[in-house]
């Protein structure tokens, strides 16, 4: 498995590594010591309140037919209308008319992790199982495979949603943190431990292996992984 990109936000600065940000006005985005997911630092974006708000990081990566994304998420609060949502991870191509994204929706009041595909400008959902709560931090993943049609959501190692839906595009850009809400209502997250790679990596050991021994800008190869015999080499595309 080869990690495109990772940032654990050790550096506290979004730019570089990360291509640019994205902040609506009144939101807030920025890299705080409070509640890291690991190391020293996090990353923090907040909502003015408004239908459409953003304050979001975004990388651009060389076009990849099967990219897996992924981050540590703590949701501070979500103030979601009922019928709405916050989207916080992301995954598609320039024209922003291809993706894959990671959402809550406020389905009758209870709050549902959300899978969506948008291929062509046409939205299709799928549901979750469980309810994302305030104050604990969630380990989400998701896939954009354009070669098999194959796309997937996970949550703490657990598949919450997944479609065989035929998609076309490869990736080439990647979000995380409040990309975009719809309906009023202030949203606060803190998100850490971001990473792009070519396939489904899951939990803890090689996530923290893999950002503790980050260099920017070198190739740095792991040491082997107690539950896992790959061997984990990244580098940073910025």
């Amino acid at each position: 498995m080869t990690v495109i990109f990772a940032d654990g936000f050790e550096n506290h600065v979004f730019v570089p590594p990360w291509t640019s940000t994205t902040i609506s006005a009144g939101c807030t985005l920025d890299i705080l010591t409070t509640n890291p997911h690991h190391g020293t630092y996090h990353a923090r974006s907040k909502s003015a309140g408004n239908a459409s708000d953003s304050a979001a990081a975004r990388k651009y990566i060389s076009a990849a037919p099967i990219a897996f994304a992924s981050a540590a998420f703590e949701f501070v609060s979500l103030g979601i209308p009922v019928g709405e949502r916050v989207t916080f991870l992301w995954a598609g191509d320039g024209t922003y008319a291809y993706f894959v994204e990671a959402a809550i929706f406020n389905v009758l009041g209870t709050l549902k992790w959300y899978l969506g595909v948008i291929e062509n400008n046409v939205y299709t959902w799928y549901a979750g199982t469980h309810t994302p709560v305030t104050g604990t931090y969630y380990r989400v993943e998701i896939k954009r495979d354009v070669t098999n049609g194959l796309e997937s959501l996970w949550v703490d190692g657990v598949l919450e949603a997944s479609a065989v839906q035929v998609i076309t595009q490869n990736t080439t850009v990647f979000y995380v943190g409040q990309i975009f809400q719809t309906g009023a209502g202030i949203n606060e997250i803190y998100f850490d431990c971001a990473v792009v790679a070519d396939a489904y990596y899951g939990q803890e050991t090689m996530l923290y292996e893999c950002l503790s021994h980050k260099e920017s800008g070198t190739i740095v190869t792991t040491t082997e992984l107690s539950y896992s015999s790959d061997k984990l080499s990244y580098y940073d595309s910025s």
